[in-house]
C-alpha cells in the first residue's frame, strides 16, 4: 500500500531542485565560490587557446591567467542574482513523467531541468552577468589581452563572444551544484528540510514500485 500522486512526486522533486537551487547560490557567491572549487572553476576559454599560446611565447602568459580569474569572480558575482532566476525555472517546469525522474539518475531531475530550462535561464541571467563582468571589468582586461595578442606579427584574427563564456560557465556551475545536492538528498533524503522531500525520497529508496 501506500505511495504517492504523480502532483506529489513532482512537488517533492520541485522541492528537491529549490534546496539545490539554494545551496548552489550560496556556494558559489561566495568569495572563491568559483575559483576555488575545481569542479566548476572556469578556465581561461578553451576556444581561445592560440591567443593564450602566443602570449606564452612573448612572455605574457600571467595575462591570461588574470582573466581566467576574473571570469571566476566575475561568476561568483552574478551568482548571487540567479536565485529568483533558478528558482522560476524550477517553479515553471512541468513534470509530465514525475515517477520516472525520481527513478532515475542521481541528478536525474537536475538534468531535466537542464534540458528543458537551459536556454532561458541563460537569457535572464546575461544580463546579470554582463553587469559582474563591468564590475570586475572583465572586458577591459580582455581587450587588453586582445590587443596584445593582434600586436604580435602574423597571428591569425580572433574573435570570441567573452560574455557568452562566462554566462555558459557559470550556469554550468551552477547546475553542478544543484546536481550535487540532489544527489545528496537522494543519498540520505533526511538531508532535506522539506518532510515531502524526504517521505518520497524514502519512499522511493525503500524500493517503491517502478
Amino acid at each position: 500500500g501506500g505511495g504517492f500522486s504523480p502532483d506529489q512526486i513532482a512537488e517533492a522533486l520541485k522541492g528537491a531542485l529549490k534546496e539545490g537551487v539554494q545551496h548552489a547560490v550560496q556556494a558559489a557567491s561566495a568569495p572563491g565560490g568559483f575559483l576555488d572549487n575545481f569542479k566548476i572553476r572556469i578556465p581561461f576559454p578553451e576556444e581561445a587557446n592560440e591567443v593564450k599560446w602566443a602570449l606564452e611565447k612573448v612572455g605574457q602568459a600571467d595575462k591570461c591567467d588574470e582573466i581566467a580569474d576574473i571570469c571566476n569572480r566575475s561568476a561568483e558575482q552574478a551568482s548571487g542574482e540567479a536565485f529568483d532566476i533558478l528558482t522560476d525555472g524550477v517553479l515553471g517546469m512541468s513534470l509530465a513523467d514525475a515517477k520516472a525522474i525520481l527513478m532515475g539518475e542521481q541528478d536525474e531531475a537536475t538534468h531535466y531541468m537542464r534540458e528543458t530550462c537551459y536556454d532561458d535561464l541563460a537569457a535572464r541571467f546575461a544580463p546579470v552577468c554582463a553587469a559582474a563582468m563591468e564590475a570586475t571589468a572583465l572586458t577591459r582586461y580582455w581587450d587588453d589581452v586582445i590587443g596584445a595578442y593582434n600586436g604580435i606579427p602574423f597571428v591569425p584574427d580572433i574573435s570570441f563572444d567573452l560574455d557568452w563564456y562566462v554566462v555558459r560557465k557559470a550556469l554550468d556551475g551552477l547546475f553542478t551544484l544543484i546536481g550535487d545536492k540532489e544527489a545528496e538528498i537522494r543519498d540520505n533524503p533526511g538531508a532535506s528540510f522539506d518532510s515531502l522531500v524526504q517521505n518520497v525520497f524514502q519512499w522511493k529508496n525503500d524500493g517503491a514500485p517502478e
